[in-house]
């Protein structure tokens, strides 16, 4: 009796190790709500034990991070890398790599956090191409033949699989957002129409109608961006239609008055619009199921309306790029999104999000963590039993090295 009331007590404590892992990985809570939630669930199944703080939490997701990257990975000959590097405050940038095999890809929909198995997660100041050269030689080593790469156009990354006689394949929502950039970037009405709305923002934030006015637009990749714009253009010129047939009171007529301008951009608005749609059509096809000759066939279809203007010349940049991936790689469907290393650098941000001064430090081991099956309580017992709080710090020290807040404590010190 004495050893089953052991074992159940045991199985409830791994238990609630993996629903709190799992609470942490999986949603936006914080680590001090986590060890209040610790507290109702083993109210909940009446265990006996303490529940863990905030710190032994965050401790829990640091080790399964180290867990992730350390392992032995699974050698093959069809391996996709995914890069990215992240600018956090400082100047500190995060490389990120993670890997999956070409055969263990899913194209009937988009990737998740746990398809990937992580690779590389470091800190420099600098990533030349020689560096990230270097580190992709290394991971060859562990898993064996990178059959291509996926990444944004970086100059570095590009020129480190050139080094390394890699395939590189251009993400697909940064190459469609280089297209319209080529498209309206030099357009007047584009710059017309944007200077517009941004003095919208500033002259009607205080007033009483200030709930109408536009999106804010983004100084930096603003052209992965526009479809709020042209969103907001049509619905501005519906308020506009609606407001000739209903009774004007004060306040409609003063938007009415705010929103007149909009009419001489009514054409240019409307073929924005269309170019969205199309745009985010052929998105969601080709980060579903991946470049092929059928998803081709699927895209043309949706471009097939695009016939003159600037939807014509969209729709030939967007041919273009389909023609240059597919003489790019020989097996198919071809993955053309790294949207998940951009999902997984936004989550990190947002566990950061109440102290930016942190800056880049062994808290970006939360991103490998993503990675993990929470579902084997086995393999959590393991990662947590392997990885020391020594291990923890001693891949701090190697990969990230003096953060930023350690610096200020340093400078700040009395």
């Amino acid at each position: 009796r004495i050893n089953k009331n052991r074992d159940r007590k045991h199985y409830y404590e791994i238990s609630l190790v993996q629903a709190l892992l799992k609470v942490k990985l999986t949603t936006s809570t914080s680590f001090r709500a986590i060890a209040k939630i610790s507290v109702i669930i083993a109210l909940y199944l009446r265990i006996g034990t303490k529940s863990p703080k905030h710190t032994t939490v965050l401790l829990w997701v640091k080790k399964i991070g180290v867990y992730q990257l350390i392992k032995p990975k699974e050698k093959a000959t069809d391996w996709i890398l995914l890069l990215d590097e992240s600018i956090s405050i400082g100047q500190e940038k995060l490389l990120l790599i993670m890997g999956i095999r070409q055969s263990k890809i899913n194209f009937n929909r988009p990737l998740r956090y746990q398809d990937l198995t992580p690779l590389r997660s470091i800190s420099r100041t600098k990533w030349k191409a020689e560096d990230i050269s270097t580190l992709i030689s290394e991971i060859k080593g562990e898993i064996g033949e990178i059959i291509y790469i996926v990444s944004d156009c970086g100059a570095n990354i590009k020129a480190a699989a050139r080094i390394q006689n890699i395939t590189h394949i251009p993400d697909l929502s940064h190459w469609m957002a280089h297209i319209l950039k080529e498209i309206y970037e030099g357009d007047c009405e584009f710059t017309e129409y944007t200077k517009q709305l941004a003095q919208m923002r500033f002259r009607l934030c205080c007033t009483k109608i200030a709930h109408i006015i536009p999106p804010k637009q983004r100084t930096d990749s603003r052209f992965m961006n526009i479809s709020v714009l042209s969103q907001w253009g049509i619905i501005a010129l519906n308020i506009l239609r609606n407001n000739e047939k209903n009774e004007q009171t004060e306040e409609m007529k003063m938007i009415e008055q705010e929103l007149s301008w909009i009419f001489p951009y009514k054409t240019f608005i409307k073929e924005l619009k269309r170019i969205m749609n199309v745009c985010n059509k052929i998105l969601k096809i080709l980060k579903h199921k991946g470049l092929s000759n059928e998803t081709i066939e699927l895209c043309k279809k949706k471009l097939s309306f695009c016939k003159k203007g600037k939807q014509k010349k969209f729709k030939d940049k967007v041919e273009e790029y389909f023609d240059m991936v597919m003489s790019r790689a020989n097996i198919k469907p071809i993955l053309i999104t790294d949207d998940i290393i951009e999902s997984s650098f936004g989550k990190y941000k947002n566990y950061l999000s109440k102290n930016l001064m942190l800056g880049i430090t062994d808290l970006a081991l939360c991103i490998p963590a993503f990675t993990f099956k929470l579902e084997n309580q086995a393999e959590i017992k393991t990662a947590l039993e392997l990885i020391d709080v020594k291990t923890v710090k001693e891949w701090s020290k190697k990969n990230i090295g003096r953060t930023l807040l350690t610096k200020r404590k340093e400078i700040f010190k009395t």
